[in-house]
């Protein structure tokens, strides 16, 4: 497997990551979206295969020139800005959905962010929103895992790697982006902000059962190509669909701005 290709089209690999991005770009409406944390940019791309009118927004100016490299490369151009989810640099009501996927769990205050999108979302917008589950995911991810994805044979590590075989070297400021969690989400927890901010929720979704740790030991420590991992992977969603809230390793919430 291609490292980069799969960085910047993890949708064409996984069939999980489809899926979700099917289920998050059918829930949106209007035209103007915003992808706030758009990492690799892989969703901000799919949107615009679908019509939708994209801009692009991360906090790290890596993220920023990946982005700006992959555009180069593949002849694909959207407004991609440097931005934060807590202070979003645009007015008022101009925005039809937004979409924001494991980006809360990482910030310091998660309600101010909420105030910013329910401020940039025109009356009745879609909010498409994913974190991962803290009685999960946060137990087994920060406390173990992540232990191990500092290490020299981490996908992130690896990658790195593979640009710089590229001759290809990005900004290096993200010492404190992507590590561990300072929020950690349950359902109630999540939903009960979301409505204490004036979003009323339409739908949610079971985020994954045990894909992020079959991934970790056999594509991450293992070095197994995560194609073959496919029919582990279709298992794991389908296991998802009919778990306990409370089990699922994420959640991926719709909600319109009321």
């Amino acid at each position: 497997m291609d490292l980069i290709d799969f960085y910047f089209n993890p949708n064409l690999y996984s069939p999980s990551l489809k899926e979700k991005a099917d289920n998050i770009l059918t829930s949106l409406q209007g035209k103007k979206v915003l992808d706030i944390g758009c990492g690799s940019g892989w969703i901000a791309r799919l949107a615009i295969d679908r019509g939708f009118i994209i801009t692009a927004m991360d906090i790290s100016r890596k993220v920023i020139e990946e982005n700006i490299f992959y555009q180069k490369t593949s002849n694909i151009e959207y407004d991609i800005i440097q931005g934060s989810a807590t202070k979003i640099p645009f007015p008022d009501q101009l925005f039809d959905s937004v979409i924001m996927t494991e980006v809360l769990e990482h910030l310091p205050d998660p309600e101010l962010a909420l105030k910013e999108i329910y401020r940039v979302l025109k009356a009745g917008g879609i909010l498409a929103l994913s974190v991962p589950n803290g009685r999960t995911y946060g137990i087994l991810m920060d406390g173990i895992i992540l232990k191990f994805l500092n290490s020299e044979r981490s996908y992130e590590s690896r990658l790195s790697a593979e640009f710089k075989k590229c001759g290809v070297n990005f900004t290096a400021d993200d010492a404190d982006i992507g590590g561990p969690h300072l929020q950690q989400f349950s359902e109630g927890k999540l939903k009960k902000m979301l409505v204490r901010n004036n979003f009323e929720i339409i739908t949610i979704y079971n985020d994954e059962f045990l894909l992020p740790y079959i991934n970790g030991f056999f594509s991450g420590l293992l070095g197994i190509d995560r194609k073959k991992l496919y029919w582990l992977e279709r298992i794991d969603m389908a296991l998802a669909k009919i778990m306990p809230r409370f089990m699922a390793n994420g959640f991926l919430i719709i909600a319109s701005k009321k």
